[in-house]
Order: structure tokens, then sequence, then C-alpha cells
């Protein structure tokens, strides 16, 4: 593990900082007019009554500077749940110290401990850095695969 390093689910108290870095991810992949979540709207599907939304965050010396946002889909094949990560960010700072690993790892943890098949994530096919990086880690990339969206 880098040293002081900590990969922790996010608190109540987390919420304005992991909005930050959501909204810092967004920025970073061009995508700030997509970003329609504020703080508020996250934080209720985070901490709310019934939350539908987890997130882990990394601490390194004691800041926090990264979110791996979650939550449980289904694969109807394996007839088991699956986690889905929805976001993993990084601020740029601490990229290439081992955190994205200790997300994923993390995450395949909460996975194994839930019964879950997989985890899944979408990567862009232009973003060869990551998919390099999760090729080594062993996930497997289904180029074939194309998502789709449906605005509603």
């Amino acid at each position: 593990m880098p040293s002081h390093t900590r990969i922790r689910h996010a608190q109540k108290e987390d919420s304005q900082r992991v909005y930050d870095l959501l909204a810092a991810y967004a920025s970073f992949d061009g995508s700030e007019a997509a970003l329609h979540a504020t703080h508020d709207t996250l934080s209720a599907e985070l901490f709310g009554e019934n939350p539908t939304l987890r997130a882990l965050v990394a601490e390194y010396n004691d800041d926090i500077v990264g979110i791996l946002l979650y939550y449980y889909s289904y694969s109807s094949w394996q007839a088991k749940k699956c986690l889905w990560v929805e976001d993993l960010y990084l601020i740029d700072d601490v990229r290439g110290k081992g955190i994205g690993r200790l997300f994923l790892e993390e995450a395949k943890e909460i996975a194994k401990e839930h019964d879950c098949a997989r985890v899944d994530w979408h990567v862009r096919r232009s973003n060869t850095g990551a998919k390099a990086f999760y090729a080594h880690m062993g996930a497997s990339i289904d180029e074939g695969t194309i998502p789709v969206y449906w605005a509603i």
C-alpha cells in the first residue's frame, strides 16, 4: 500500500469533498455540461434514507484525493448481482502512486463479500492508459460492447 494511503467508505461529513471530486472528474473528462448532480442530490443518493449509491474515498496524507462511486446491478445469466463502478477519479498529484489499484482491489473485495458475480465499469475507447492499467490488473476489456444511453 502506498505510504499514508487509506481507502475507506465515505461518511456524510465527506459529502462536499466527494461532490467536489465528482465535479473535478466531469471537468477532467470534458463533460462539465453533463453534470446535473448537485451537492444536495448526490448527498441524498449516498446518505439519504434509501441510498442508491455508495462511495469509497482515498485518503493520502490525511486529504481525500480520490473517489470510487458504485452501486449494485444484476447479471441475469449468472443469477447474481454485480458491483458497478460508476466513477473512479484521482486528483493529478496522486496518479501513478498505486491508489487506483487499491480502489479496484477494495471494490473487488466488497463484491466478494456481497456474493457478486463480478465488478463492471466503462472505459473510453480512447483512454489507452486506463485500458492498459486495467488489463495489467487482470480485468477483461470487451471491445465489442457498445454502451447505449437513452435519455429521459
